[in-house]
């Protein structure tokens, strides 16, 4: 017969040794041995899952994790009596109180022979790694003297500074297992043959693809180990449909064509065809950037906007537009989150399985330009997604129109989602740009509330002092009466933006459990100076110079590039620094 192809991933070294002497009692097996953890185990297989192994041979947790990762038989090592008995006399041999703690499928066989030990032997079984710490206390409140583990444990109860020992799977068991794999192989053996011509003919190909079960387990993939976390994206959308995503890593773009491959329930698998693209180059792609839905939503979970509840008392007016194809124009004051107002209706509506892309107007240079208008490969050109022009207005009146063109004559919001900003400040050109849109396509306008409006301003202050307090790692502090009153009835001319930075500034300034009107005014006093505001550009261009120089170049071009309305160029040549350099210093 054709030798069965075994892979056997040893999750500790000494088990990897017994492999590979026993496997030489087995001419029929051709076995390849890998050796790591539960997540080397785990990578071992799924990037060697187009090497057509017949079966593969694990441990405890890692046999465990495969099962429900892979489609590929998993085979599992066991731990005999006799392995028990021959790690009690060598680390136990006075028979004293003894644990004995691992994954629930390695060490419950055990049980009849722990029923009649004439000591105190106790199973602790754990069925996944997050019981680990539960079984840890048990055993260090039980008082036993000794402690015989799977790796996994070992690692946990060392770190306790407990002296555990491994218990070891012999000869015996990987014998035992070794047989159980031949014997499969033996009796699949023609189906084993039509599988391997199959694979054979789908490694040929040159394109790369991964099928997955809608369980989740992986079926094929000739992807390579750095790819992981590409198949990791795949995992996390294997809707029953058809359709394409979009998966980006550095300069590296991947192209995902999902089908679904039969269609009877449970057994119907996924599939995702890989075409990947070498991305424009940074400088094309300045002000320019894509994020999936999970980058969309961790984004926005972590906001202001979000901790404070702003979209609370929004989310009747969000249910209504994600229902509708129309592009929406945001309107609202410097940071009012018209972002996550954006961002939020992307998640709540149908488009999440494709980008999100944001084009910041007022970052974009004359490539990055030139590559929205005029690549094939620009999100403008494209359809599926959704595409939030952020502060359109600065882009000035010619490029603004040019804009408006692509936008009609492409039919852009027939294949795509649109959101479109502006500030709502003493910028004529902003509500130029708004009125130019909303003439020129039909839409609808959305205003984003600024921060002196929320119902429960006090409330959000506090939720937004709490949530800060919890990254710092200390206590949430007590707001006095006299804070609370100056903070709740504070103008906020840059609402979150300026909420946020004066609540970092008073925990920075006191370490204590109270937050008296002192640190808020001392909190006002900074913000004031920094001269962030674009409401008042009568003030005092003082700085805060008692900082890193990079912090203060950074706000020296905010500054200027706000009286500039946003115009970059204007900026730059004020400044004497290329738009490049603008870029480079508002993102540091």
């Amino acid at each position: 017969m054709t030798n069965g192809r075994v892979l056997f991933i040893a999750p500790y070294h000494g088990l990897a040794e017994v492999a590979k002497e026993v496997a030489r009692e087995f001419p029929d097996l051709s076995v390849t041995i890998h050796e790591g953890d539960l997540s080397v185990g785990l990578a071992a297989a799924i990037t060697s899952i187009d090497s057509d192994y017949d079966v593969v041979i694990s441990r405890g947790g890692t046999a465990q994790m495969l099962e429900d990762e892979i489609a590929v038989p998993v085979l599992e090592v066991g731990i005999s009596t006799m392995d028990l008995q021959r790690a009690l006399i060598e680390h136990n041999p006075a028979g004293k109180s003894c644990a004995v703690v691992g994954f629930a499928n390695a060490i419950n066989p055990l049980s009849q022979f722990v029923d009649f030990a004439d000591f105190d032997l106790r199973l602790f079984e754990v069925n996944f790694e997050d019981e680990l710490p539960l079984a840890t206390q048990r055993v260090l409140s039980g008082g036993y003297e000794s402690v015989l583990c799977d790796t996994f444990s070992l690692e946990a109860f060392k770190k306790l500074g407990i002296d555990a020992h491994l218990l070891s799977s012999g000869p015996e068991s990987v014998a035992e297992v070794f047989e159980g794999a031949e014997l499969f192989c033996r009796h699949t053996e023609d189906l084993r043959a039509r599988n391997r011509m199959l694979w054979q003919m789908i490694g040929s190909q040159d394109s790369k693809f991964a099928i997955f079960q809608t369980s989740g387990r992986l079926t094929y993939s000739n992807l390579t180990e750095s790819k992981t976390d590409l198949l990791a994206f795949m995992r996390e959308h294997l809707e029953p449909s058809s359709g394409r995503l979009t998966f980006r890593r550095g300069h590296r773009r991947y192209t995902l064509r999902r089908e679904v491959i039969g269609n009877d329930g449970e057994q119907s698998s996924i599939s995702f065809a890989v075409t990947a693209s070498t991305a424009p180059s940074n400088n094309s792609l300045v002000g320019i950037s894509y994020a999936n839905h999970d980058v969309v939503e961790r984004s926005y979970r972590t906001s202001v906007f979000h901790i404070v509840g702003a979209d609370e008392g929004m989310a009747e007016q969000i249910s209504k537009l994600v229902e509708t194809s129309l592009p929406l124009m945001l309107e609202g004051e410097v940071g009012s989150g018209k972002k996550q107002i954006a961002e939020l209706i992307y998640l709540s509506g149908g488009w999440k399985a494709k980008p999100f892309v944001m084009i910041d107007c007022p970052l974009l240079i004359d490539r990055s330009w030139s590559y929205l208008t005029n690549s094939s490969h620009s999100p403008l050109f494209g359809s599926g997604c959704t595409i939030y022009l952020k502060s359109a207005y600065s882009l000035g009146e010619e490029r603004f129109r040019s804009l408006v063109d692509i936008i009609k004559s492409t039919r852009l919001c027939d294949r795509n989602h649109l959101i479109i900003s502006a500030n709502d400040d003493s910028a004529a050109q902003s509500w130029q740009s708004l009125r130019l849109i909303s003439e020129s396509v039909r839409g609808t306008l959305l205003s984003a509330p600024p921060v002196r409006a929320l119902p429960n301003i006090r409330q959000a202050i506090t939720r937004l002092v709490e949530a800060r307090a919890k990254e710092y790692g200390r206590p949430t502090p007590v707001i006095s009466d006299q804070a609370m009153s100056m903070l709740s009835t504070h103008r906020w001319d840059r609402n979150y933006l300026e909420l946020n930075r004066v609540v970092q500034r008073m925990l920075t300034r006191n370490s204590e459990s109270y937050i008296e009107a002192d640190d808020v005014r001392w909190s006002f006093a900074r913000e004031k100076a920094t001269q962030y505001s674009s409401t008042a550009p009568d003030e005092s261009n003082a700085l805060d110079l008692m900082r890193p120089i990079k912090d203060i170049e950074r706000d020296v071009v905010r500054t200027v590039l706000e009286r500039c309305s946003g115009n970059q160029t204007e900026a730059a040549k004020i400044l004497g620094l290329s738009r490049t350099t603008i870029w480079r210093l508002l993102k540091s």
